[in-house]
């Protein structure tokens, strides 16, 4: 079974032509990874938002996950999210994190997976 890209009606309604085009070239072009972050923004409340291209290559559902955005080796947001991703599916989405603690101007950072024993040192 071949990797396929999928759009949430969601993102489907609001995407911009450009934006499309840039994940649909993250999808074909860069190498594989469960998360590659490609936008990284704080909103009118003081959210964290952090939109990345989510790539699901097992054969079971990605549903749920504890995640963390960190920025040089430091964790600046966790969350735990539901979000469902079929198996051998690829899908943007928007993850927002309510307190984001040191975060700098930089957009740089990546999602890594926590575990419960993890999450609880941040």
């Amino acid at each position: 079974m071949e990797q396929t890209l999928y759009w949430h009606p969601a993102w489907e309604k609001t995407i911009s032509i450009e934006d499309r085009k840039h994940v649909e070239k993250l999808f074909t072009c860069t190498p594989r990874k469960p998360y590659t972050v490609f936008r990284v923004a704080i909103n009118h409340k003081g959210e964290l938002l952090v939109s990345a291209l989510i790539q699901n290559e097992t054969q079971t559902p990605w549903i749920r996950q504890m995640l963390a955005f960190v920025q040089d080796n430091k964790p600046i947001a966790k969350g735990h999210f539901h979000v469902h991703v079929l198996p051998k599916t690829s899908m943007a989405w928007t993850f927002i994190f309510p307190d984001p603690t040191g975060m700098t101007k930089s957009d740089s950072g990546h999602l890594q997976e926590m575990t419960v024993d993890t999450l609880d040192l941040l």
